[in-house]
């Protein structure tokens, strides 16, 4: 068929073609190099973030701790147990986790009692466990069923990850 065209018809087919051809190769090329720069920041961020010394781009550093202030120091951890649901579209996440408190000094401060998340919601809290040792050392441990908001970035999909932070800070008592 191509044979009954004449020669500048199939000439401008062939460079039609050639056109369309190059326009989605720049456009591939380009939704890769979108992708990619989309990746690297992403694990750029999760880098930042899980770095005690470091401040995320946009964000604050944290006020330097008061050198006259008599502190309690507690340490705190966090073990998911699962994640119920999650909305990529609604921009959150339901989990349960288990957190717990240890410090030595005096048992009434009780962070367990005070605690709540950034960003989320806590939707159900048991104590599941609590002593006072007699060495001062004093530890609290909570069941928690938590809905947390998420902002997810699905510009990547499918190949995208998340990271799915949960904060915790004590409602009653700050640095000061």
């Amino acid at each position: 068929m191509s044979a009954e065209l004449p020669q500048h018809r199939r000439t401008l087919i062939k460079v039609w073609v050639s056109g369309v051809a190059v326009f989605y190769l720049l456009l591939g090329a380009l939704a890769v190099y979108t992708v990619d720069s989309e990746k690297r920041a992403s694990d750029n961020s999760h880098i930042l973030r899980m770095d005690p010394q470091a401040v995320e781009p946009g964000r604050t550093p944290p006020d330097p701790l008061p050198t006259s202030a008599d502190f309690t120091k507690v340490n705190v951890g966090v073990y998911l147990d699962g994640i119920e649901s999650l909305s990529i579209k609604d921009s959150y996440w339901t989990a349960t986790f288990y957190v717990w408190f240890r410090w030595k000094g005096d048992k009434t401060l009780d962070p367990g009692k005070t605690f709540q998340l950034v960003d989320g919601k806590i939707e159900k809290k048991e104590l599941q466990d609590a002593y006072a040792g007699a060495d001062g050392i004093n530890y609290q441990c909570y069941k928690v069923v938590a809905k947390l908001t998420k902002f997810f970035n699905t510009t990547r999909v499918p190949l995208d990850d998340h990271m799915l932070n949960i904060y915790i800070e004590d409602a009653a008592r700050d640095v000061a």
